[in-house]
């Protein structure tokens, strides 16, 4: 049974960053804190020790065999969205609704849909940074200690996919509209926190997943690969910001066994900036990209600051 154990556990899984290796069969991983580059193998990056054990002195591997279930579903989802073959044009707006509708077309399939759906929840909450922006909101808490206490132990990582994988999946398919993008020029990037929480209000630093099952005010976004990204908006379209952000996105052609509920909307230069630039901040540590980056890092203005 020991030799079954997995020592090093992702945060992020191998087939998803192998997702921008470029010819070499590596990735660039930029160390945001320490200002460093590096191209990288996937084997040993975005992980720790036993991460997801509750008794380091008896690992069991009980979440990893958990998370390694929604990977294996994941994975040949993912790649075969990646791996589409580009349509051809001038017009780039045609081009970018040709390969979101490729991509609609195999998230038309119930099971598909949510194996994407169960892949973005488990990256929602299996990340440290999660782990960590819910303990600042702890810690500013008023609640009674014994209160305190049971959040906390709620919030290790092994507690933590459990109690978000058994809400989240559902919370995204009732309450959210999924929206595909692709990108031509720039690639999307990803990181060691790959899902990307805009929040409508700029003054609030919100404990997110809690946003995301209780409120309507965030929206989310996540990349597969360089080319493509889906974005989940909330149905409850109230929130000014909200409706901003949506007010271009479009239906795609109609096609039989297309499912009408996924939407598409073109990538603007601007629009893709802001969201790879959205990977150097908000408590990320590391970007992760099939090219080098540094002139994205060095012009953010969320890079971490020394």
């Amino acid at each position: 049974m020991t030799s079954q154990l997995t020592v090093y556990q992702h945060y992020v899984p191998q087939h998803y960053l192998k997702l921008w290796k470029n010819s070499s069969g590596q990735v660039w991983c930029h160390d945001l804190h320490l200002n460093e580059k590096k191209e990288r193998a996937t084997k040993r990056i975005l992980g720790d020790d036993y991460l997801y054990e509750k008794d380091l002195a008896n690992p069991n591997n009980e979440i990893e065999i958990f998370l390694g279930s929604i990977e294996n579903a994941a994975a040949p989802l993912l790649k075969k969205i990646s791996e589409l073959p580009l349509c051809t044009g001038k017009d780039a707006i045609v081009i970018q609704e040709a390969m979101c509708l490729q991509v609609a077309q195999i998230l038309s399939s119930p099971a598909d849909k949510s194996k994407l759906f169960d892949f973005i929840s488990a990256q929602l909450v299996r990340t440290p940074r999660t782990v960590e922006e819910i303990s600042k909101s702890i810690k500013g808490s008023t609640y009674p200690q014994e209160i305190l206490a049971i959040l906390t132990e709620q919030n290790e990582p092994f507690q933590l996919v459990k109690l978000g994988m058994k809400r989240l999946p559902q919370r995204l398919h009732e309450a959210y509209t999924l929206v595909l993008s692709y990108s031509i020029v720039e690639p999307f990037v990803t990181s060691d926190h790959p899902v990307l929480e805009v929040v409508a209000d700029p003054n609030y630093l919100p404990q997110t997943v809690y946003n995301v099952l209780h409120k309507d005010d965030t929206f989310l976004a996540f990349p597969i690969g360089p080319h493509f990204q889906c974005l989940l908006f909330p149905k409850n379209q109230k929130n000014d910001v909200i409706k901003f952000f949506y007010q271009t996105v479009s239906s795609l052609p109609s096609r039989n066994g297309l499912d009408p509920t996924i939407k598409w909307r073109a990538m603007q230069p601007e629009l893709l900036n802001m969201f790879r630039s959205f990977h150097t901040g908000f408590g990320r540590r590391f970007l992760i990209s099939c090219q080098d980056e540094s002139d994205l890092i060095e012009k953010s203005p969320l890079k971490p600051t020394s």
